[in-house]
């Protein structure tokens, strides 16, 4: 099975229903600064989040305390963490949902007249 897809400039998990989707957006002028190509940040991107499925696999660690931002990206024999590099966003669905249930409550309540 070939779990490879194409990534743009945001790069974002395919999404199914329950699940969460991260997406990552490169900061080009951070890239620039350091000399990295967008490419060489995809294909660092793709081995860090490998490596960070296997840490979180690991019965040993608890996967609650690894967190996306801190995945050590290693391009031209430097280390960066992806924090450094690019914004990391994660949308759960079910979060999601609930955000929605509570400005339904509050455009209802602004709606209402005053007594």
């Amino acid at each position: 099975m070939d779990n490879t897809h194409e990534h743009d400039h945001e790069c974002q998990d395919h999404d199914h229903e329950g699940e969460i989707s991260i997406s990552f957006a490169p900061r080009f002028e951070d890239l620039a600064k350091h000399g990295i190509s967008p490419e060489q940040f995809e294909s660092a991107l793709l081995v860090g989040l490998e490596e960070f499925e296997t840490l979180s696999a690991r019965e040993d660690l608890n996967a609650e305390d690894l967190n996306l931002e801190d995945i050590v990206l290693r391009i031209d024999g430097k280390e960066f963490q992806l924090s450094d590099l690019a914004d990391v966003e994660i949308n759960d669905e079910m979060e999601d949902d609930f955000d929605d249930e509570e400005e339904s409550e509050e455009e209802l309540e602004d709606s209402e007249p005053d007594r």
